[in-house]
């Protein structure tokens, strides 16, 4: 089956049900360089990619990365349709301590999606999630 790589889907690797913390790590870590590789071979990525590259990275701890990759979205698609680069950015920016420019993010993100709530972004995201903690940890870089 043709997998489009311009599509976020299919970074979200499906783990073995009750499969061992090591195995999921393992497919994480898969995400992140599968994701990294086609950035790399793509001219035109998409925003799509480049959010879930961000959220992988934060999944793994890595925050810095995800800030960048982060800010490359916003970058890439602009202010009016960045709740879902942002939503990452703001979560990567929160557990780096730097709260200060992560409020910033959270009142550009509202001046140009006035009802943009940034939990039913994390809904739909920790639909996806495949470790139980996952969506916990992903709620912690928000608060």
């Amino acid at each position: 089956m043709h997998q489009n790589r311009s599509s976020s889907h299919w970074l979200h690797l499906p783990a073995d049900g009750g499969g061992s913390r090591d195995r999921e790590d393992r497919l994480g870590e898969r995400s992140v360089a599968l994701a990294k590789t086609n950035l790399e071979r793509d001219p035109f990525p998409s925003s799509g990619l480049l959010a879930t590259l961000s959220t992988s990275l934060y999944l793994a701890r890595s925050y810095e990365e995800s800030v960048s990759a982060a800010k490359r979205c916003v970058e890439l698609i602009g202010n009016p349709q960045a709740g879902n680069c942002r939503t990452s950015l703001i979560a990567a920016l929160g557990q780096l301590g730097r709260t200060d420019e992560a409020r910033a993010n959270v009142a550009e993100l509202l001046k140009f999606m006035p009802d943009y709530r940034i939990w039913t972004e994390v809904a739909a995201r920790t639909q996806r999630m495949r470790r139980p903690d996952d969506p916990a940890h992903f709620a912690d870089g928000l608060r």
